[in-house]
């Protein structure tokens, strides 16, 4: 027999509307779940200035059939270009962005560069999230963030005024 608490009553082929008494073992439902998109990083905080980067996976819940493009969300406190750059992802502005897992693979990356300077700032970071879309579904975790820590110090010495009274011996 066929379980309907996994029935998909969305497609209506799937009904016997019109034959009464029909078994339902005759017709079973199709299942369709579309597979799951997870995100990892790694290392989830960096140095400004250093040499490592990070790295956000995105990870499908099985090997993709066909180029599967994931659509991410883009926040944070850090500002592409300015802050970072990345590499690995088909599409990034500001705010969103795409990646593909290609066919035959069941992942894809997007590497966060630091960008160098010398300005003392706070810590910022770097929001990736991945979006539901066509052939997939968010899973858990669905969002990860990336610290880019600042490593600049202040080179001025602070101005220090010493005022005081003059007194003399009577």
């Amino acid at each position: 027999m066929v379980d309907v608490s996994v029935a998909n009553f969305s497609n209506l082929n799937n009904w016997n509307h019109a034959q009464v008494n029909q078994d339902l073992s005759t017709d079973p439902f199709v299942e369709s779940i579309d597979p799951s998109v997870t995100v990892s990083i790694s290392p989830s905080a960096v140095l400004e200035d250093g040499a490592t980067n990070m790295v956000f996976t995105f990870t499908l819940s099985e090997v993709a059939t066909s180029d599967l493009t994931i659509s991410i969300n883009v926040d944070g406190s850090a500002n592409v270009i300015s802050d970072y750059t990345q590499t690995g992802a088909a599409s990034f502005l500001a705010s969103s962005g795409t990646v593909v897992i290609p066919n035959g693979s069941s992942s894809a990356t997007v590497t966060i560069d630091p960008e160098v300077d010398s300005n003392v700032e706070i810590n910022e970071t770097v929001i990736l999230t991945v979006s539901p879309g066509a052939g997939y579904v968010s899973g858990s975790p669905s969002s990860q963030t990336g610290t880019i820590t600042n490593d600049d110090t202040n080179s001025t010495l602070p101005l220090v005024a010493i005022t005081g009274l003059n007194h003399e011996n009577t």
